[in-house]
Formats: C-alpha cells, structure tokens, sequence
C-alpha cells in the first residue's frame, strides 16, 4: 500500500539535500523529468507520469553528462526502494512517480 506521509517527508528530505536542478531530459510529452546532481557528482533522476496512462520513457543521459545507464531506486510510487532501474527501460505508471539514484561515476 502506498505510504502518502512517509513519501512527502522523503521527498522533501531529498529536495533540500543541496542539489542542483538540470533541467528535463527525457522528451516525453506526458511525463515530466529532470536531473538533480550533488556537489561531489552523485545524480538522481525524477520521473512524474502526469497521465492517467501508465508511460514508458528511455533516458539518454550522455547529453546532460556521462552518467552510469542504471539507477538504484531511492523513491517511488509504485516500487520498493533499493531496487535496480534500467534507464533505457523506466514504466511508469498513470500517476506514477519514480526518483532513482544514478548508478555508476561521472567520467
């Protein structure tokens, strides 16, 4: 069951982490995403479906800089944290949310 409380109070620990917004990348017209990367290089990915359909988007991540091709889950709607995301691959469903940790190091 999804947990309401307890992912708005992770949620809003993650945005007042100190990281720097980068703007959309992934040009979906249904869903919103963006790129979010701390002062020692980690990244974290957000993903909102904004439709009542369930949305599949890739994430090409080579243009905003060379990030890693998967992501750990740190918090969804829909999935427990911890889990592996292929960024090539990332269903989302309608309404869904999906905020991953990028796996692998900045070169």
């Amino acid at each position: 069951m999804f947990n309401r409380r307890g992912f708005l109070a992770t949620s809003l620990a993650l945005g007042s982490s100190g990281t720097s917004l980068r703007g959309a990348v992934a040009s979906h017209h249904n869903v919103l995403s963006y790129l979010r990367r701390a002062a020692d290089g980690t990244a974290v990915l957000v993903a909102l479906d904004l439709s009542a359909k369930p949305q599949t988007v890739s994430f090409n991540l080579e243009s905003p800089g060379p990030y890693g091709r998967h992501a750990s889950t740190l918090l969804s709607s829909y999935e427990k944290a911890g889990q592996s995301a292929d960024l090539n691959n990332i269903v989302l469903p309608a309404y869904g949310s999906w905020v991953g940790q990028i796996v692998g190091k900045r070169r």
